[in-house]
């Protein structure tokens, strides 16, 4: 009887409880609907009266997720602030020497500048010779912490960029150049006849408080966006390859020799299974990192990253990469503006043209000599008359080839009464030919110092070099300058010598054109006013001078040797 009504009365529960149940979803039901009316309420209110606060809001002010502001609109490139000039380290293996001192450099700027030290265009250039000639010293002292490098016999052929980190003594041996002016020469760079009575009264002082050395492209594009401060970048040198198939009369040089061929790749499906392998740097003649097929090692190399950006095509196809500041000079190489998307090529050729680089020769325009002789001929000039694709990324060049005296004038050269051969080379990697040929003087203009030297390193090159070899990282320095260090504090430090800061002390200056065409001297020929106008170089005469001192022909006129 029991069980029977216990059963009666469970069913009644849960009848009820079913019956609640409903009536409580249906409620929260209700609830929701009558929240998410309330919320459009609430939010067509807000943004009524919210309308004027968002119209007026700028993009600059908008935060994001670690709490600094950006330029969402820009998002795609970012560069670091006061960036020196690129200088050139010769045939010396000090590129981890100009790395560093790159990054002192900026430093030492920006903060000049943001104190009230130096006028934004005003930099120190410090001495790599004399950092050198302290590594030195420095391992010849300590040679268990400098393993694998020559220094501590005498060479600075090799180091790392973390040393100015690790080895704190080297922190207090940092000159301004003229103490001690780089040599190209590699037999003397373990001197230096002044430095060390200049320590003594050197007012150059710094602490790097801390080093942060990062592995990830989107970490180091983020750290870039929020400090932009430059940084060092180590990474492999490889060389790429193509196959040049043994076909037509190719097939008869002796490089198609059976005992030389090697066999073709099976995916280039060449009629014939002997090819010549060509290696050449992973690098071209216009300042692009690039990579084809196998890359090889050859050798490592530091420079400074100064910026990036997502939407910058090489030449070579690669979309998006870093810009670095190397240190090879300003030949074979671009502005950081113009891989920053912000000058046009037209522009960018006034300024770093490139000239010896194929990429560069024009057919119909371009007149080559011979630069080795062990592959063309002396007393002949060739002019480029097609470039064309040829297998696996090569191209032919061909040329209508003319004899001509060692003495002659370019303007009589393609007269009537010279007689012309065309001729064709075999497929070859582009940058190639520039080991064969260079153009004829009258073409060749130089890169502009103070504003070339850098370089494109797309990120699917960084992705494949961390890939096959492990060697790529970039390490940032968080360095602060003393107030003693800047000649505009030496009343408050009697004891210390300025003068060789005052003596390194100089300007940088950037082209700047409105126009996407490159700016004409105006008729009556002022040059100088014009050069002015380009350069903005109201405070830089010698560089006005240098600039006026280039072949610029006047509308209507031609200059001698144009072809």
């Amino acid at each position: 009887y029991m069980g029977i009504e216990s059963s009666r009365t469970m069913k009644q529960l849960t009848v009820l409880m079913t019956f609640m149940g409903v009536t409580a979803i249906a409620a929260v039901a209700t609830l929701v609907l009558v929240c998410v009316q309330v919320f459009r309420v609430t939010q067509e209110v807000g943004m009524i009266s919210g309308k004027v606060a968002v119209d007026t809001k700028t993009l600059e002010d908008e935060v994001d997720l670690l709490g600094a502001k950006i330029d969402r609109m820009a998002q795609h490139k970012c560069q670091a602030k006061f960036i020196t000039p690129v200088k050139f380290q010769a045939k010396r293996g000090t590129c981890w020497d100009f790395a560093t001192l790159a990054i002192l450099e900026q430093t030492y700027r920006r903060q000049g500048f943001e104190n009230g030290w130096l006028t934004d265009l005003e930099y120190v250039v410090f001495s790599e010779h004399a950092y050198g000639v302290a590594v030195i010293e420095y391992c010849r002292e300590n040679e268990a912490h400098c393993p694998h490098v020559r220094t501590t016999s005498n060479s600075t052929d090799g180091g790392f960029i973390s040393w100015i980190y690790y080895f704190q003594p080297l922190q207090d041996k940092i000159v301004p150049n003229s103490v001690c002016p780089y040599v190209e020469d590699p037999t003397n760079d373990h001197e230096c006849d002044n430095y060390h009575s200049y320590l003594k009264v050197n007012p150059l002082k710094f602490r790097i408080g801390n080093m942060r050395t990062m592995y990830d492209i989107q970490i180091i594009k983020e750290h870039l966006r929020l400090h932009k401060n430059t940084m060092a970048w180590v990474s492999v040198l490889g060389t790429v390859t193509y196959y040049v198939p043994c076909i037509g009369s190719f097939a008869n040089t002796s490089a198609c020799n059976e005992t030389k061929c090697t066999h073709c790749p099976l995916d280039l499906a060449y009629p014939t299974k002997c090819c010549v392998k060509e290696s050449r740097p992973g690098w071209t003649l216009d300042g692009e990192f690039y990579m084809h097929r196998e890359m090889e090692r050859v050798g490592a190399h530091a420079m400074t990253l100064v910026a990036y950006n997502d939407n910058f095509v090489s030449k070579e196809g690669h979309r998006g990469g870093f810009v670095v500041k190397n240190s090879w000079g300003a030949w074979h190489s671009h502005t950081l503006t113009y891989f920053m998307n912000e000058m046009s090529p037209l522009n960018e050729k006034e300024i770093c043209p490139n000239s010896r680089s194929p990429r560069n020769w024009v057919p119909g325009h371009t007149v080559l000599v011979c630069s080795d002789t062990h592959y063309c001929d002396e007393n002949v000039l060739y002019e480029v008359t097609s470039i064309t694709k040829g297998p696996d990324g090569t191209v032919v060049m061909c040329f209508d080839r003319r004899n001509t005296s060692a003495a002659f004038e370019v303007s009589d050269v393609f007269g009537p009464e010279q007689t012309t051969t065309n001729e064709c080379s075999p497929p070859m990697p582009l940058d190639l030919y520039a080991d064969f040929f260079e153009p004829i003087s009258e073409q060749i203009e130089p890169n502009d110092e103070d504003s070339c030297g850098f370089f494109f390193f797309p990120y699917e090159v960084v992705e494949e070099i961390n890939k096959q070899f492990g060697f790529f990282w970039v390490s940032d320095f968080d360095v602060l300058w003393d107030p003693q260090s800047f000649a505009a504090n030496a009343a408050a430090n009697p004891s210390l010598d300025y003068s060789q800061v005052l003596a390194s002390t100089t300007k940088v200056f950037t082209p700047t054109y409105p126009d996407a065409l490159p700016f004409f001297p105006p008729e009556d020929g002022d040059l100088e006013s014009a050069h002015k106008r380009i350069y903005s170089l109201n405070e830089s005469p010698m560089l006005v001078q240098q600039h006026s001192a280039k072949k610029v022909p006047l509308r209507g006129e031609t200059t001698k040797g144009d072809v």
